[in-house]
């Protein structure tokens, strides 16, 4: 029994170590403090905000970039002050989106936001991340395309939401970050088009179609799937097939209600 519990010390400690060894990599605090310094001066501009507190919480290591270099992601718990009134709920301000963007923080991040509006003085907490690269031994801040804090838009503006745009801008992003490789690729693809489809069937059914789960593509389920949404649409009704991976998905469809 003391042996076990020996051992099982030994390695409570060994693992403990790899923990340090793995968060203890990358830049020190003072440099992710100057670059979220930077990062908070970018998105909410001169006058806006400042830094008053930050603690660098550990780091977790990225894919090689295409060079070849270590890539880093750390993380940090900051405290921002305003410096005058604003409120991230507003189209006619700053957009939190893109605010949570620049800090690498998710809109869940930030915390301290008001109903309405936030004042002077009051403090914004952020949970965010900085992304860094091994320059030659000195860690540098990744350059990635940041998306600007949005304006308010024209009147009458039937654009999409911004919270859309962030979806598109992450999946852009991260097609782009798969690189040449096929697999890659056609992964991100593959998923893209069986969500599209599962938010067409959702839609079609929130509009009042009849939707039909059919098959694989070119597959006989599919083509009586056709057929039906052919006849529904004959009459009054609308009918629309959309192409499965077969039964099992059918009912996954159906426990969703989806078709």
């Amino acid at each position: 029994m003391h042996r076990a519990a020996h051992r099982l010390g030994l390695f409570a400690i060994f693992v403990l170590c790899l923990l340090l060894v793995a968060c203890g990599g990358g830049p020190g605090e003072a440099e992710v403090e100057k670059d979220v310094q930077v990062r908070v001066a970018q998105a909410f501009g001169d006058g806006t905000a400042h830094l008053d507190t930050i603690r660098r919480a550990g780091s977790s290591p990225m894919t090689d970039d295409a060079q070849g270099r270590d890539r880093r992601i750390v993380y940090y718990n900051a405290a921002l002050t305003l410096d005058r009134d604003i409120d991230l709920s507003s189209w006619q301000s700053l957009n939190l989106a893109a605010v949570s963007d620049i800090l690498g923080a998710t809109e869940k991040g930030i915390t301290g936001l008001k109903k309405g509006g936030n004042q002077k003085g009051d403090t914004l907490y952020v949970h965010g991340t900085v992304a860094y690269v091994d320059d030659h031994g000195h860690w540098q801040p990744i350059d990635v395309d940041r998306k600007p804090v949005a304006e308010a838009p024209p009147e009458g503006n039937t654009g999409p939401p911004a919270q859309a745009l962030q979806i598109v801008d992450t999946i852009r992003t991260l097609f782009a970050d798969a690189g040449p490789e096929v697999d890659r690729r056609s992964i991100i693809t593959n998923e893209l088009s069986r969500a599209y489809s599962r938010i067409q069937a959702r839609l079609d059914r929130l509009g009042g179609v009849f939707v039909i789960a059919g098959g694989p593509e070119a597959g006989e389920y599919q083509q009586v799937a056709t057929l039906i949404a052919a006849a529904v649409n004959n009459t009054k009704a609308k009918g629309q097939a959309v192409s499965t991976e077969g039964s099992v998905e059918n009912v996954s469809l159906l426990a969703s209600r989806l078709v």
